[in-house]
């Protein structure tokens, strides 16, 4: 796969997610892998987002990209896909503290046919995680790529979504605190819940020890958080020394999301029972 292949992988590999519960409207990202299965050559698809971006969501639209005949994408063409009783649709993480939830999507192939088009998305595999010779290569600190809707901001004319770099805050070769999370320095905003964090390079690039040339594509994580700051004050008119002040408190995000390890991903497995 080439670099444009990779930066098209990259584009087209997550999914606007909108919800509705009681009235109340939020979005959140999720984005295509595919489960091996290891007894055969077949695959198991899903969307897979954090637990907490479609928790209580009575209603639930997929907003899918479409391409041509030719597989060719079109840009600014959707499809959006209704889902009632959205929140039972996706399967949680067997350990309740890990924060990630998957879609599977054979059960919506039926229904899943726009009359303009065909479904156009990238999936992620597993072979787009670390492997044990990956890990050699990979630095305490490195720049990451992430892929999202931050502050459900996107482009709504191609139907694309953005593309924002950081780096690790914490290494990614630890457990951040002891649990299978680490920390990314990039700005962080709600809409980016379930945004894939990517290690992803072209070209030259440095590794952990030395130099590396090529094209460079790994799933690090999953982002689930953002930490924030808290400021309090008092406002007041300054025109009117009389009038009295009132307290305010703000949390303000402070540029650090908080990242599932993408291993953790691989629990699933169990699950499907493959």
């Amino acid at each position: 796969m080439d670099s444009t292949d990779l930066s098209e992988l990259l584009l087209h590999s997550t999914i606007r997610i909108e919800c509705t519960n009681n009235q109340t409207w939020s979005l959140g990202t999720g984005f295509f892998f595919a489960f091996s299965c290891d007894t055969s050559n077949k695959s198991i698809p899903v969307i897979v987002t954090n637990k907490h971006v479609i928790d209580g969501a009575t209603d639930g639209k997929l907003i899918f990209s479409l391409c041509d005949e030719e597989k060719k994408y079109i840009p600014g063409k959707t499809f959006t896909y209704h889902i009632s009783d959205f929140e039972e649709a996706w399967i949680p993480h067997p350990d309740k503290n890990v924060d990630l939830c998957v879609l599977p999507l054979s059960r919506f192939y039926d229904n899943l046919k726009p009359e303009d088009g065909h479904i156009y998305a990238m999936y992620l595999t597993e072979d787009h995680l670390l492997s044990k010779h990956d890990w050699d290569d990979v630095s305490h600190i490195e720049e990451v790529t992430i892929v999202g809707y931050p502050d459900g901001v996107w482009d709504t004319q191609n139907h694309l979504p953005l593309v924002r770099r950081g780096i690790t805050a914490s290494s990614i070769h630890y457990d951040f605190d002891g649990q299978p999370e680490f920390i990314v320095d990039a700005a962080i905003f709600p809409g980016s819940s379930g945004s894939p964090i990517y290690l992803y390079n072209s070209g030259i690039f440095p590794a952990r020890d030395g130099i590396l040339r090529g094209n460079r594509l790994r799933l690090l994580g999953i982002n689930r958080a953002v930490k924030v700051h808290f400021l309090a004050g008092e406002v007041y008119d300054p025109d009117n020394p009389n009038t009295n002040s009132k307290r305010i408190e703000l949390k303000v995000p402070n540029g650090l999301g908080i990242a599932i390890h993408a291993r953790k991903l691989l629990d699933f497995k169990a699950v499907f029972g493959i």
